[in-house]
């Protein structure tokens, strides 16, 4: 038996070949078979990329399958049109959430008026979320409001706007939870200049509240990692911290006529609005 064992021949490179070589031939023609098959009869997308299918709109067909015309050729009449449609469709997504307009007060704001915009989230408005469902503003709010003939703070937005690398508002959830920003940074009343304190005597302030949102990821519920202050830390994302609400209490003590924008399409809690008498309009 050792004998017998002794004497088995190993298999040659060449007869190994010889065997497989067919084998692997066979499976390839069948692979390539299969694809063509399945690719051309079933795959609508690749038989319109390779031009099978037929979308000529003539008669023969009884139908007319140019679906997608153009009214608008031109770039510009295009780009003039777009903005257009989204001043509508932004008109028609704000909600006036309470208005007290008795007095003159509230909204709307009369033609003319001066506007003193707070809040560091003013010059840094939001149009969408993150991920998918971000999007960006093509203008703001200044150069907005004085293309429709009102006036602007200007000591307050150089403020913000100079000052916006220090009170920038956390950009949300990233990478589905990966990375996380739920910081306010807001900036506190003593930050803001007295050039812009006095610049608002006898204009109306407009509080802007910003927050974000996104996929992937839930809003930040406990705000305990995301502030120091200590009052702050048992709060959530979708209310107003300590900071906001003392740049508040400043515009309720210093003036009689107070707007509030609330920047988020999330369902913000404003309970707290009822206690500050000078909020005469709360817009979203």
């Amino acid at each position: 038996m050792a004998k017998e064992k002794g004497n088995k021949k190993k298999l040659s490179a060449k007869a190994f070949t010889a065997i497989v070589a067919p084998l692997l031939a066979v499976l390839l023609a069948f692979s390539i078979v299969l694809s063509v098959v399945s690719t051309s009869r079933f795959d609508l997308v690749l038989r319109d990329i390779f031009g099978e299918t037929d979308f000529s709109s003539g008669s023969d067909h009884g139908v007319d399958a140019a679906y997608y015309t153009r009214d608008i050729t031109d770039s510009k009449q295009l780009q003039a049109a777009e903005q257009a449609y989204a001043r509508r469709a932004g008109a028609e997504g704000f909600v006036l959430l309470y208005n007290r307009a008795e007095d003159g007060r509230g909204l709307p704001v009369a033609a003319g008026s001066k506007l003193s915009l707070f809040s560091s989230s003013s010059v840094d408005l939001l149009a969408g979320g993150t991920g998918s469902g971000v999007s960006t503003i093509s203008s703001d709010m200044r150069t907005a409001l004085t293309e429709q003939g009102f006036a602007v703070n200007e000591a307050l937005w150089k403020f913000y706007s100079d000052n916006h690398g220090s009170y920038t508002r956390g950009g949300g959830s990233i990478m589905y939870g990966g990375a996380e920003d739920w910081t306010i940074r807001e900036a506190p009343v003593s930050a803001i200049p007295d050039s812009a304190k006095s610049e608002a005597e006898g204009t109306i302030p407009v509080f802007f509240l910003a927050r974000t949102g996104g996929e992937g990821r839930d809003l930040g519920r406990y705000m305990g990692e995301w502030t120091n202050v200590a009052g702050d830390k048992e709060k959530h994302y979708l209310e107003p911290n300590s900071v906001e609400l003392e740049v508040i209490q400043y515009l309720n003590d210093t003036f009689d006529n107070v707007i509030l924008v609330v920047n988020t399409n999330n369902a913000f809690e404003l309970g707290w609005v009822a206690d500050y008498p000078s909020i005469s309009a709360v817009r979203r």
